[in-house]
Formats: structure tokens, C-alpha cells, sequence
């Protein structure tokens, strides 16, 4: 169903978004030290698309957290997702 993938995809993104506003960092800067154009990062951070694990590192270094963190927000969002599945 591709509105549960969507779900999936919101967690990491979100995250992003949220660390990069904490941290008062425009789009562009974070795409540019990320290498990929703006309205890439914006795709992700609007959970239209899934970083790779390179990208998604570039970002997690910039903002100060490891990509392992960003990585364990996603698999709790597919955990709950799978959870919600089976009960429904």
C-alpha cells in the first residue's frame, strides 16, 4: 500500500527537518555540505524519498548526530507501522 510507505519514509525526514531547524541551517547549507541539490533534501525532509546511507551520513555529520541515529528513527517507524498492520 503505497500510503504506509509514505508513513515509513515521513520518520526519517521529519528528524531531519527538525535538527536542521534546531540548529538554524537553511535547506541549501545542509544540501550543499550533503551534496545534492535543495530540492532533493527537501523531497526527503517531506518523506517523498529515502536518502541513501551515503547521503543520509552527510546529513546526520552536518547536523551533529550519527547516521545511526537517523537509520534507528526509521526502523521504529516501520516497527510501529508493521505493528499497526497486524492489528488491523
Amino acid at each position: 500500500m503505497a500510503g504506509g510507505c509514505m508513513h515509513e519514509r515521513n520518520a526519517m525526514g521529519a528528524r531531519i527537518r527538525e535538527l536542521r531547524q534546531e540548529r538554524g541551517l537553511s535547506l541549501a547549507e545542509v544540501a550543499a555540505m550533503a551534496g545534492v541539490s535543495a530540492g532533493h533534501l527537501s523531497r526527503i525532509e517531506r518523506g517523498g524519498t529515502v536518502p541513501s546511507f551515503m547521503i543520509a551520513s552527510r546529513i546526520a555529520a552536518y547536523l551533529g548526530v550519527s547516521a545511526n541515529d537517523l537509520a534507528s528513527i526509521q526502523r521504529e517507524q516501520t516497527s510501529v507501522n508493521d505493528q499497526l498492520a497486524v492489528a488491523l
